[in-house]
């Protein structure tokens, strides 16, 4: 009598296939876990990057003198700050990014990226929340613009006061 002892082949190949069943689920679900990761990682990048460009918005035309605002429109607005810095904000459509400079000291430099196409707008407001008929009459400016942040589009807008 011959017993041999093992496997037969049969037993092999659904040994394997289950295996490589349970590997290949495993492996969409691993991957459904990585672009996760990756689509709220590339949305944080940007809302940070949004809040930063509000933060130096916020800074930059709090300084404004109201005198000295060289140019106030829907898409621009330049200006003179107390520390005698002339700041220039500019909206680009074609390439859909913000960009800033200091006049005489820096070239321009891209802040804000993936706005929306056409969705920035500078709003020039008097003291009084009413619209204003020359630039030395404005005290408040309102952003606003949307952003693609991984194929959701948010709302941003934020006032900024220009001191007196």
């Amino acid at each position: 009598m011959n017993h041999q002892k093992g496997y037969t082949l049969f037993e092999l190949a659904i040994t394997l296939t289950i295996s490589g069943i349970l590997i290949l689920l495993a492996g969409g679900i691993l991957n459904i876990g990585v672009k996760s990761y990756h689509h709220f990682i590339s949305r944080s990048v940007m809302l940070r990057e949004a809040q930063n460009t509000i933060q130096l918005m916020h800074k930059k035309i709090a300084m404004a003198i109201p005198e000295d605002i060289a140019q106030a429109q829907n898409t621009r607005f330049r200006f003179i700050t107390a520390e005698s810095e002339e700041i220039d904000i500019q909206y680009r459509s074609s390439s859909g990014n913000l960009r800033y400079r200091i006049l005489g000291e820096q070239d321009w430099r891209v802040i804000l990226n993936n706005i929306q196409n056409n969705s920035f707008s500078f709003i020039y407001l008097k003291g009084d929340s009413t619209a204003w008929s020359s630039v030395d009459e404005i005290r408040r400016v309102l952003v606003s613009f949307d952003l693609n942040l991984s194929g959701e589009e948010s709302t941003y807008e934020n006032h900024f006061y220009i001191r007196n």
